[in-house]
């Protein structure tokens, strides 16, 4: 799904191990939908992906990278990260998620200062 555009997706309750980097998702719904890494040294999620208006509400986040990504005007309501790398992430607006929303990992900068 590597530089791809997707507008109004349904992926609630999905189970996404994808390589997403380029993409844009605008006002799409993640919902509890899990968000999953592989092994063998393979980087599963993104580099690059914009997020607009997307819904994360009980998303799981589990291994991924979406490094250099930035999620805009986005709701992380009860969303899990767990062992994510999520250098260089940009959160802008929306509901952010909080620090105790990362597990095993370092909470990115939410811009909250």
């Amino acid at each position: 799904m590597c530089n791809v555009v997707m507008k109004g997706c349904d992926f609630s309750k999905s189970r996404l191990v994808i390589n997403m980097d380029d993409a844009v998702c605008e006002v799409a719904t993640f919902v509890r939908a899990r968000f999953l890494g592989g092994g063998s040294g393979v980087e599963y999620g993104g580099r690059r992906v914009t997020f607009i208006g997307c819904d994360f509400t009980g998303a799981v986040f589990d291994r991924v990278e979406f490094r250099a990504s930035t999620f805009v005007d986005c709701t992380f309501t009860g969303a899990v990260f767990k062992r994510c790398d999520f250098r260089g992430v940009k959160f802008e607006g929306g509901i952010l998620p909080l620090a105790h929303q990362f597990e095993f990992m370092e909470v990115p900068d939410l811009g909250l200062c």
